[in-house]
Order: C-alpha cells, then sequence, then structure tokens
C-alpha cells in the first residue's frame, strides 16, 4: 500500500479489511486506529467520547456497540480531556495532547464484605484460607455467616474455633460438606460429623495444599505414599511406579476463593505476614472467582515485587 512517511497500517477487527491508521469500519460505524497513533482528533459531536477497547485493544468511536468498562480510557472530544472509567465512574486525569499515547493501569474493584458474601450462592464450592482463623478473612466470612447462602462445600484447613473465622459457617449449619486437614479445635464440628449433618473429606495437610496447587497448576493430580495403609486411601486409585505403590490424589478447584492478606495495593497485588500466608497463595490459582481481604491498602509501587505473594492478575474483587 503507496503510504506516506510515518503511515501506519492496520487489519480491522470488525470488518477485516486493511487500511490506514484510521478508518470508518464499514461494519459498526467505528471509528478505529491503532493504540500507539494517539488521540486522534475526531469531528465528534458535544459530549461524544473515544476509548481505548479493552478486547482488542483499538481506539473504537463509543457507540451502541461499545458501552464503558471499568478500567476504560476514555475522552471527550469536545474538551480534550482525558478520564478513566473506575466501578461505572468518571475518574478526571490531567489533560492530553492530542498527540500523546494513552496509556491506563488496571484496577481492581472494591466491594464490601456484603458485596462480596452476594457473589457466593448456595450449593457453591469455596476456598477460604486461613490457619485457626489466623489469615481468614474475617469480615467476608462474617459477612456471609448473616446471609442465607447453605449447602456449601468449603475447602479449607481447619474449621477455626465455635465462634471464630469458619467457626460460623458451622455453628449456622450452612456447610453441608468439608475437604478438611483438621477439626480439633471446633465441637460444633465434630458434634455435626458424629449426627451425620455434616460430611467430612480429610486430607492431610501437605495432601491437601498440594491438591489446591495441583486445582490451580491445571495439573490431573499427583503421587504420593501419604495415608498409604490408612482411612485416606479408601476409594482412591493407587498407581505403581517402579514396583511402589502410590495414591493418587486428585486435583481441588472451587467455584469462589476468600482469601485474607496483610497488604495490598488497587491493582490486587498481596503480601502476607507470618503464618497468615498458610493456604491463601494457593487458594488464589484454584477457584473461578477470587475475592481478596486486606488489612492494610497501599499505593501501587509500595510493595517490592519480591515480596508479592500473590500476583493481582489472581484477583477478581478486593475487600477493605
Amino acid at each position: 500500500m503507496p503510504l506516506s512517511s510515518g503511515s501506519q497500517t492496520q487489519v480491522c477487527s470488525r470488518c477485516r479489511c486493511r487500511q490506514g491508521a484510521k478508518h470508518r469500519c464499514v461494519q459498526d460505524a467505528a471509528v478505529v486506529g491503532e493504540l500507539n497513533t494517539g488521540v486522534f482528533e475526531l469531528p465528534l459531536s458535544s459530549g461524544s467520547q473515544i476509548q481505548v477497547c479493552s478486547s482488542c485493544r483499538y481506539i473504537h468511536y463509543r457507540c451502541k456497540l461499545f458501552g464503558g468498562k471499568d478500567g476504560d480510557v476514555l475522552r471527550n472530544a469536545k474538551n480534550k480531556e482525558a478520564e478513566l472509567w473506575v466501578y461505572n465512574k468518571i475518574v478526571h486525569l490531567p489533560r492530553l495532547n492530542s498527540k500523546k499515547q494513552i496509556h491506563y493501569k488496571e484496577m481492581k474493584q472494591f466491594i464490601s464484605p456484603v458485596e462480596a458474601a452476594a457473589k457466593v450462592k448456595s450449593g457453591m464450592t469455596v476456598m477460604i484460607g486461613g490457619f485457626l482463623a489466623v489469615g481468614t478473612a474475617k469480615k467476608v466470612v462474617e459477612a456471609l455467616a448473616n446471609s442465607n447462602v447453605k449447602d456449601l462445600t468449603v475447602i479449607c484447613n481447619d474449621t477455626a474455633y465455635v465462634d471464630q473465622g469458619i467457626g460460623l459457617l458451622i455453628t449456622n449449619k450452612q456447610i453441608k460438606k468439608l475437604v478438611v486437614s483438621h477439626i480439633g479445635t471446633n465441637a460444633n464440628t465434630i458434634n455435626q460429623l458424629n449426627s451425620k449433618e455434616l460430611e467430612i473429606e480429610f486430607a492431610p495437610q501437605g495432601t491437601l495444599a498440594e491438591r489446591i496447587r495441583c486445582g490451580g497448576a491445571g495439573l490431573g493430580g499427583f503421587l504420593t505414599t501419604t495415608g498409604m495403609g490408612t482411612v485416606v486411601a479408601e476409594g482412591k486409585p493407587v498407581v505403581n511406579v517402579d514396583g511402589k505403590d502410590y495414591l493418587l490424589e486428585k486435583p481441588l478447584h472451587a467455584d469462589v476463593a476468600i482469601i485474607g492478606a496483610t497488604k495490598g495495593d488497587s491493582e490486587g497485588n498481596l503480601v502476607y505476614e507470618g503464618t497468615a500466608q498458610n493456604f491463601n497463595p494457593l487458594m488464589a490459582t484454584a477457584a473461578d472467582l477470587v475475592i481478596a481481604e486486606v488489612e492494610e491498602l497501599v499505593e501501587v509501587g509500595a510493595i517490592r515485587p519480591e515480596y508479592v505473594k500473590t500476583p493481582g492478575i489472581f484477583v477478581d474483587f478486593m475487600v477493605k
């Protein structure tokens, strides 16, 4: 294509034609251009906007096909002022020169404990981090205990105490099945097990951690000798490797993971102190939706990269 110096070409993601740096797409009448060409000077009517499409990374004329989404960068063509669409609100950014490239950072959506609990539905499988309530997202769990959610399958290390952490859900009889390594500190859990009100699948602590890790890594399971010859082995496949028998432990996955962190930034990067780490980093990788409750919220960049235990890409919502 005979282009002048500095011109660029692209394949339109909508009509698949090959055009210059900007053109009017015949499929959706959107003005399209590559992100690195900067903000376009478009003859738009007052109040019209352009935005960076979060899926195809092009700039589109804002029409019915492209609604505002969290994290989208919008620019009012009349006053040339950039705006960031975050949490369904417009946040004004510094005025931009029309030749500058648009940049934005993804910010996690902050929700209340009640809103977090509302994302858990009856019958779901939920991972809850914590070790005797240390590192447990206490506010979210308390909100969940005050909800009408029931028949949950909960994957956790233990059920804490009668009046703390996961113990609140046990006391309310909101859990129908537990995958757990220890219940000795909660009398209600023991009583519900003995009365057959609660189904429990016991797993050695290291095995439980590795099953969760396998779920997050997309593995089909792992082989271990732990539990061979005990009730842990009942009903599980046995694999012989070089003359030695191993139990095949299958991966664990959840609909929702509720984790607690000592510190986090607005991009969802998390840090855990001491034993508060426990199962939290593993669970953050092994669920369809991850909710992180943080004790301290800091600015992006305040956490040194090598200290981050859970990268923000794993976190969907945050609770402060």
